[in-house]
């Protein structure tokens, strides 16, 4: 009598099944130390920008003897500067001082800190590149908003950080960025929306 021998040429379904638990061990031990480095990146990433920031307002002292803010802020008639689509007006409120700033820092600008689209008599700055014409977004959140802070704030140099920390422990926090205009302290807002 003739048996068929044939050789073994597979998995038994206990040897997949193993190796398939093996395998998702080994990946949910691994995947968090994934997702730890990418928010590192991001963290990195946003306090990179954040010196940017600050040396582009030490220069932007250096040229006008003070750090950018509303109260000095102007827009040249001629060639007003844009952010993309939206023309560069004076506003007022928490949002005309990020605009003030963010301005300040992107476009011409002559002693008085009057902005220009163009370099003709505004010789200082541009101090910071726009991305796709918009001021530099903090990677940990998406925002490119700057908190101005006030006088009611504190003014005293550290409170940058300390509001940013507060920001970072928010729920609601809309603004990517805190500055400090009297001591020209620049500090990001760490916390993913």
């Amino acid at each position: 009598m003739k048996t068929s021998m044939r050789p073994y040429h597979g998995f038994t379904l206990v040897e997949l099944l193993i190796v398939t638990l093996i395998v998702g061990i080994l990946a949910s031990i691994i995947a968090p130390q994934f997702s730890s480095s990418a928010n590192t990146a991001r963290d990195n990433a946003a306090f990179s920008i954040a010196n940017n920031v600050q040396g582009a307002l030490e220069r932007y002292f250096l040229d006008h003897t003070r750090y950018p803010k509303l109260a000095n802020f102007a827009v040249c008639s001629t060639s007003a500067p844009q952010f993309g689509d939206t023309t560069v007006a004076v506003g007022t409120g928490a949002d005309g001082e990020s605009i003030a700033v963010q301005a300040s820092l992107a476009f011409y600008s002559n002693a008085a800190g009057e902005v220009c689209g163009s370099s003709d008599s505004h010789p200082y700055g541009p101090y910071i590149k726009l991305q796709n014409g918009v001021f530099p977004k903090n990677p940990v959140n998406g925002l490119s908003a700057i908190d101005v802070l006030t006088s009611s704030d504190g003014l005293a140099p550290g409170n940058a950080a300390a509001v940013a920390k507060r920001h970072s422990d928010s729920d609601n926090n809309t603004w990517a960025w805190v500055y400090n205009p009297d001591v020209g302290e620049f500090a990001a807002v760490q916390i993913a929306q």
